[in-house]
């Protein structure tokens, strides 16, 4: 793949699928950006996620789940943004497209 890396969301990216995917992007380096990453509850998995892949965006599924991210994010000096809910899996998609 040549020129401008394929942007990807990946919905669900703490479950199998998901890491399976990103297992795939990771062997392809320069021809994909992970922008955006979203759990409905594993944030051990997505903390570890964000580190290796530096997403634009990601989604939780609740405010406490936010609160404990953002807390995380700002110990590391991320500036990740925090979607929550179905607003937040939106503003993901739209934000690949």
């Amino acid at each position: 793949m040549e020129g401008k890396k394929k942007q990807i969301a990946i919905l669900g990216s703490t479950g199998s699928i998901g890491t399976q995917t990103l297992d795939i992007i990771s062997e392809f380096p320069d021809s994909f950006e992970v922008i955006g990453l979203s759990t409905n509850q594993n944030l051990n998995v997505l903390k570890q996620q964000i580190l290796q892949t530096s997403p634009k965006i990601v989604a939780v599924n609740t405010l406490e789940q936010k609160k404990e991210l953002a807390h995380w994010l700002k110990e590391k000096n991320i500036t990740t943004q925090i979607e929550t809910g179905k607003e937040g899996l939106n503003h993901i998609a739209k934000e690949s497209q």
